[in-house]
């Protein structure tokens, strides 16, 4: 393992257990004044590594004091701790420099020297990536469309009574005409028409005109 690079986008650290005993995922928190311990991942922190090499959670430096070896625990501190220089590996895993970790019955971390033979499960940390849960909210719009009816107008056209006047026919009687044969019937010999005279009296005068018949 080499010293861990900088790393600004926060991480989780996920706990890798040795031997066969299959354990569900664990993850680091420092929820509990201050003491690293095993959780759930909703309870995990999130971690960056800064420039130099030191694990950082809410401003604190990760690691461990030297007062009583084999006998410190996994803790927060203000200031860099005796043992905060962390390494990596490229499978993403991460260890405090000269030291191992050690799950205890209260699922705190004991950090011991590698050589310690009492550790019970040892464990390993691995980097993830925070899994961030992303709440689509999606705005739905609802059109009401107003239906309008349109009443078919019908148009009803009456048809005015048709009078038919029938033509008027004039029948015109025939007339006979009779056409006088002056070599007919008529007696030439009768007696020629005498004109009556009818007077009309003008003053003391009379006149006369004639008037055939």
């Amino acid at each position: 393992m080499t010293l861990a690079p900088e790393v600004t986008n926060p991480v989780q650290l996920a706990a890798s257990t040795a031997g066969p005993q299959k354990r569900d995922t664990l993850y680091l928190n420092f929820n509990d004044g201050g003491i690293g311990q095993l959780g759930s991942q909703a309870d995990a922190s999130d971690f960056t590594i800064d420039a130099d090499h030191h694990l950082m959670t809410d401003a604190l430096y990760v690691g461990a004091d030297d007062t009583t070896p084999n006998n410190e625990l996994l803790e927060a501190f203000v200031s860099p701790p005796a043992y905060s220089t962390w390494l990596s590996d490229p499978s993403n895993h991460l260890a405090l420099q000269d030291r191992k970790f050690c799950l205890t019955s209260s699922n705190t971390i004991q950090v011991v020297e590698p050589d310690y033979p009492d550790c019970a499960v040892p464990i390993t940390f691995i980097a993830v990536r925070v899994q961030t849960t992303s709440t689509t909210t999606t705005a739905t719009s609802t059109t009401f469309t107003t239906a309008t009816t349109t009443a078919e107008v019908t148009t009803t056209t009456t048809a005015a009574p048709t009078t038919t006047v029938a033509p008027t026919t004039t029948t015109a009687e025939p007339t006979t005409t009779t056409s006088a044969d002056p070599s007919g019937d008529l007696d030439t010999d009768g007696p020629t028409p005498t004109p009556v005279r009818r007077g009309i009296q003008y003053g003391g005068r009379k006149y006369y005109h004639h008037r055939r018949h």
